[in-house]
């Protein structure tokens, strides 16, 4: 035990204001070697006095030795530590980790959030907390995708626990993976951008393919709309349907988010969306000829023609049964109604039960609401729900009218002063993420082959320069930039 403990409890040495980052690198490779070295029968300790050897360590300090012993504990055969135990010191771990010793076992990091994510270790809202937690404490920003984030989507919206994941799902994604770079700079250097940080060769993520990033937005879109939160599932979505592909293709996940887009704009906005700017022509001929039952129910969403709007419905039954978007449509229906109610403030201010009883219907039956206590129990509901905002008064005759408020909310001066602040932030982390990027993209390969020939290009007198056959050496080399990305 004494061999072991010295060589646990060496890392991390002693060091003054004045150790150089290269010195920290080699200090930490050292102790890593000396992990490595550890003979059979100091691993062997480990199995036999797993707490002791716990205690050894403080995991905030010696992230490393903790995480090394903590493997060699998951990896074992047969446990001599409780399982509460054991379960305490993971969540120790993943909870106050350092960030910067984990990039030089990020493979041992990420073993165990893969195992909290999917090795039903702890209760589904500890097990979801923990890795949301892990995963904003290697990057507080919450801006870097990694293989966890379809670990956390996944994992919360399987057991229904959603709560503790928003606090990452709900982050903007500016930056991916890079698989092929190459990093000059040492790993402990605090100055490290994050894609050389939390990269496939730190081992912090798994590769990272574009059918991952598709199937998280696809799940966020899900997660969304199990919460009724109709306009973030639509963006969600959006970032599924929009997303660039190799030969002018789509594949069968983005055809399904693009048939529960269509359901969720109508829910969101109370109209057929529109696709995103950047949707490529070829993509928008896949989504429309793969999915007119949807837009033929949509475009009658937004007309007052409730009897052909339900039969559009009715008549398409085993399609929404099929695609899984059965109770998405009977929210639609449910949906039709309130939604021609909410469009009569672009007309009234104010406005009589009698009056809506009359211009709108149920898109359930087809038919009006049978008298106006029935319309007054309706938007009651609406305004309870906050869908609606607004008042029902009763006339100078007892007839109840339905006074529409302003939609505008006017923020406090503290709120307005913090959502600024939060906007410069937001600025700042956006400025040094392009510049980061920027400063990647200049020194890939490809980009700096496509520049030079760009500028050989303007230089060249020639008429030809841009006739078909360069056309389609940019094609390919576009490609090859989509390819490696």
């Amino acid at each position: 035990m004494e061999h072991l403990s010295s060589v646990l409890k060496s890392y991390p040495p002693a060091s003054g204001s004045s150790t150089s980052i290269k010195q920290q690198d080699e200090q930490t490779r050292v102790y890593l070697s000396a992990l490595a070295k550890l003979t059979s029968s100091s691993k062997k300790l480990i199995l036999e006095q797993p707490e002791a050897v716990l205690k050894l360590i403080d995991p905030a300090k010696n992230s490393i030795g903790y995480l090394f012993v903590l493997n060699t504990l998951v990896n074992a055969t047969e446990l001599r530590i409780g399982r509460s135990s054991l379960l305490d010191a993971i969540i120790v771990i993943l909870l106050s980790f350092d960030p910067i010793q984990v990039r030089y076992v990020g493979n041992l990091l990420l073993h165990l959030l893969e195992a909290v994510g999917t090795a039903k270790l702890f209760p589904p809202r500890v097990a979801v907390e923990v890795l949301a937690a892990a995963m904003l404490r290697l990057d507080p920003n919450g801006s870097m995708f990694t293989s966890t984030h379809l670990l956390l989507a996944n994992y919360a919206y399987e057991t229904d626990c959603v709560e503790p994941a928003l606090k990452v799902l709900e982050r903007d994604i500016t930056t991916y993976p890079i698989v092929t770079q190459k990093e000059q700079r040492l790993y402990c250097d605090p100055e490290l951008p994050l894609t050389s940080t939390i990269s496939v060769q730190t081992g912090l993520t798994a590769p990272v393919k574009a059918a991952t990033v598709l199937e998280y937005d696809f799940v966020r879109g899900l997660i969304y709309m199990s919460r009724r939160e109709w306009t973030k599932a639509r963006k969600a979505l959006e970032r599924v349907i929009a997303y660039p592909t190799k030969d002018k293709g789509v594949s069968k996940i983005m055809v399904d988010a693009h048939k529960k887009w269509l359901l969720v704009g109508l829910l969101s906005d109370g109209e057929v969306p529109s696709f995103p700017g950047y949707t490529s022509a070829a993509a928008k001929s896949a989504y429309n000829a793969t999915a007119s039952s949807y837009r033929d129910v949509a475009a009658l969403f937004g007309t007052t023609n409730a009897v052909e709007f339900v039969g559009g419905i009715r008549s398409n039954a085993s399609i929404w049964l099929e695609d899984g978007n059965k109770s998405l449509i009977q929210e639609v229906q449910v949906a039709y109604q309130k939604w021609q109610i909410l469009n009569l403030r672009r007309i009234y201010r104010e406005v009589s039960m009698h009056k809506i009883q009359e211009f709108t219907s149920s898109g359930e039956t087809g038919e009006p609401l049978a008298n106006p206590q029935q319309v007054v129990s309706l938007v009651q509901r609406m305004i309870e729900n906050k869908t609606l905002k607004g008042e029902i008064t009763v006339g100078p005759e007892g007839e109840n009218f339905l006074t529409f408020q302003d939609e505008q909310e006017w923020s406090s001066e503290k709120d307005f002063a913090r959502e600024i602040a939060q906007a410069h932030h937001n600025i700042d982390m956006l400025s040094q993420e392009y510049k980061a990027s920027n400063e990647r993209l200049s020194g890939h390969r490809d980009y700096v082959r496509h520049v030079i020939r760009e500028q050989k290009r303007v230089d060249k007198d020639d008429s030809d320069a841009g006739g078909f056959d360069a056309q389609i050496e940019d094609e390919d080399l576009m490609n090859d930039i989509v390819h490696h990305g």
